[in-house]
């Protein structure tokens, strides 16, 4: 049960933390703690037109051929957020002598497969993640469908927060020194660059807490300059927005 919730911690760290075009790959990594597999597909789709609209392909190559009669993605379809086991529909006999195993299941090594689906609640696109092992001897059994049918919400919530950051403000997020302090200038957020920036102007700095004279700076709204860095201070209601940067030859000439 630890490990589950550690790695759930850390597929909604990751939207804060991991750059968008590296999200999928990272959360998928994290997935394979809980659950094993060996190739998945991550993407977003409508019905009407039928379209994909995005694609992660995890550990295999090309795109999803579209198949008119899918029994598995009706079945998906009918049951949105339930996690579904290919198994509990078909037997693998039956299942490999289908069309849907001759175009994509024998393309991409598809033996034994989970897949879930949910619908965005603004867009009402469809996203889906499906994962899938290359052994059919090695099927996925009750609980780990379990798990996925789980872990799917936290995904579709964690991705779309770095989708957000990444369209709205993806310099600041990924690329700056940042943190979000309180009133007490305690640290409540903040990004792995702002402790490398402060730990080079203060390199003992080991603390919850922003270093003393970043605390007046706090208390007095107003920037703060060192001998190695600038960080400007904005008042968000109860709490202040930090941004770090070094100094440059510009500053060093300012009065």
């Amino acid at each position: 049960m630890y490990r589950t919730s550690q790695v759930i911690l850390e597929i909604h760290r990751a939207s804060r933390e991991v750059p968008f075009h590296c999200f999928q790959e990272h959360v998928l990594a994290l997935m394979k703690r809980v659950i094993s597999f060996d190739s998945a597909w991550w993407g977003i789709a409508s019905v009407s037109p039928n379209l994909i609209h995005r694609l992660h392909l995890y550990n295999c190559d090309g795109g999803l051929p579209y198949i008119e009669q899918n029994f598995f993605r009706e079945a998906l379809l009918n049951n949105p957020g339930t996690t579904i086991n290919l198994s509990d529909l078909i037997t693998h006999d039956a299942y490999i002598r289908t069309n849907l195993y001759r175009v994509v299941g024998c393309r991409y090594k598809i033996e034994c497969l989970l897949g879930t689906l949910l619908i965005e609640p603004v867009s009402s696109l469809f996203e889906f993640v499906t994962v899938w092992r290359h052994d059919f001897l090695k099927p996925f059994v009750e609980n780990e469908r379990r798990m996925k049918e789980m872990l799917m919400p936290h995904l579709a919530e964690a991705h779309r927060n770095a989708w957000l950051q990444h369209v709205l403000k993806d310099e600041l997020i990924h690329n700056a020194a940042w943190a979000v302090a309180d009133e007490y200038a305690y640290l409540r957020e903040l990004s792995p660059a702002f402790i490398t920036r402060i730990k080079d102007e203060w390199p003992t700095w080991q603390n919850c807490r922003l270093p003393e004279p970043l605390l007046h700076c706090v208390t007095h709204v107003r920037s703060f300059r060192g001998r190695k860095l600038i960080v400007n201070i904005t008042p968000h209601e109860e709490f202040y927005f930090l941004e770090a940067r070094p100094l440059c030859a510009f500053d060093r000439l300012a009065p």
